[in-house]
């Protein structure tokens, strides 16, 4: 589950509600990390929002091994879109791909913060997916075969570039690994 980064937990909760989504526990007080509301949005994607005590982190290039991205698969990005950029105050960015297509995403701060897409599987609920920053995306699947995972997708990156993977843990839950040069 994500957890997006809001300035009033209160506020935020009230805005879950009265833009169609489902409170689904708290806010609850997470010790030093300051207090945590988990949620689900209108079509179905669990999520969490964080209101931090001491600040979010300083915002820095990912390293191997580091959680660099999250983006929502859903059936209607549009509704979804609206629905986010109400949370956090988010403004819309975009870039241009190497293969000459558009890659929409919501930035705070000047800074990209997800993005919300089509998903790209058939039939799968509405979904957070996170990236993961990796050295050898190869040595990864192998890995993750050996722990139980299962292979969605592994090749290349039409968009981003580099090398990826979608695996499935034993439990379920899905991740992205791809390799990434700054």
């Amino acid at each position: 589950i994500i957890a997006l980064s809001v300035s009033d937990i209160d506020i935020a909760a009230s805005r879950i509600k009265g833009a169609g989504g489902t409170l689904l526990g708290g806010p609850t007080d997470v010790g030093d990390r300051g207090e945590l509301a988990v949620a689900r949005d209108p079509q179905g994607a669990n999520f969490a929002v964080l209101e931090t005590r001491g600040g979010d982190p300083l915002d820095r290039e990912p390293r191997i091994n580091d959680f660099m991205w999250n983006e929502l698969w859903t059936s209607d990005p549009d509704q979804a879109t609206t629905f986010y950029r109400q949370l956090a105050d988010y403004a819309l960015g975009s870039k241009t791909m190497d293969n000459g297509k558009q890659y929409e995403y919501l930035q705070g701060n000047g800074k990209p913060r997800i993005a919300i897409i089509n998903s790209p599987v058939e039939r799968l609920a509405p979904t957070w997916v996170p990236y993961v920053r990796v050295a050898d995306a190869d040595l990864v699947v192998t890995k993750a075969r050996e722990l139980g995972g299962k292979i969605w997708y592994q090749g290349a990156s039409a968009q981003a570039g580099g090398e990826l993977a979608i695996i499935i843990d034993p439990s379920g839950a899905g991740l992205v690994v791809q390799t990434w040069q700054q």
